[in-house]
């Protein structure tokens, strides 16, 4: 850790105007020696705020694209101390076409993972970062052949979860990383560890938690919620229970 600190200057990361741009940073390990791997996204809402505001014309050359960069994290320290133009990152992905996006799912035993979907395609694919260069197909969503009411990307299961019914009997969600699908009576969104079913819940100005326990068949309702997950423990922060 340092107290030094410098303004990051790659056009690439932030964009030519410095807005649009949002970056995530995660570090990780190969061959014994860190990286940092940015997932570096387009911000739609700050970009159409800009065009309605008429701040951008449509005309106007912005860089739509999404990515998956990485470098190894010591040259990434010295190049923005150096002062330098651009960052030594590399591609590992990069989608061109307006509405593609890249999204992290998370960590799968220690493995960096990550959607791509194309638009024009309508497909996504599910990748693991095994190697500085190598992204690992783990599998590929064809929404054509879902009529989704709802989808979640879920970085806690590494997936994606599609709604794919409900009804006042029941909700339907298929995980889509392995194909398994959950059934209840109530409503859900994800699902943990295979046995925990979510819904988070908002209604006016209020909002909480239900959590459904597969094994125990015990269903907990937390008003005024939401919740985490820390070293695989689901942790409940309830304002109706401070």
């Amino acid at each position: 850790m340092t107290n030094q600190r410098e303004r990051i200057r790659d056009e690439r990361l932030v964009g030519k105007t410095e807005r649009f741009r949002e970056l995530y940073l995660f570090t990780t390990t190969f061959a014994g020696a860190p990286y940092i791997v940015c997932n570096a996204r387009l911000d739609e809402f700050d970009y159409y705020n800009a065009l309605d505001d008429g701040r951008i014309s449509p005309d106007d050359p912005i860089d739509h694209s999404e990515a998956l960069l990485i470098c190894p994290l010591e040259e990434a320290v010295e190049a923005i101390w150096d002062h330098r133009d651009e960052l030594p990152f590399d591609d590992v992905l990069r989608l061109q076409g307006e509405g593609d996006t890249v999204q992290y799912l998370g960590e799968n035993e220690g493995t960096l993972r990550f959607s791509a979907f194309v638009d024009s395609l309508n497909k996504e694919v599910i990748y693991d970062l095994t190697a500085p260069d190598v992204l690992h197909e783990v599998s590929v969503v064809d929404w054509g052949a879902y009529e989704p009411i709802d989808f979640t990307y879920d970085d806690i299961s590494s997936t994606i979860f599609i709604k794919v019914d409900e009804t006042d009997m029941h909700s339907e969600v298929i995980d889509l990383a392995t194909g398994a699908r959950y059934i209840d009576v109530e409503p859900f969104e994800r699902v943990i560890g295979h046995r925990y079913l979510v819904h988070e819940y908002s209604e006016g100005l209020t909002s909480g938690v239900v959590i459904f326990d597969l094994e125990s068949e015990e269903r907990l309702t937390y008003d005024n919620a939401y919740f985490m997950v820390i070293d695989d423990a689901i942790l409940i922060l309830s304002m109706s229970s401070i």
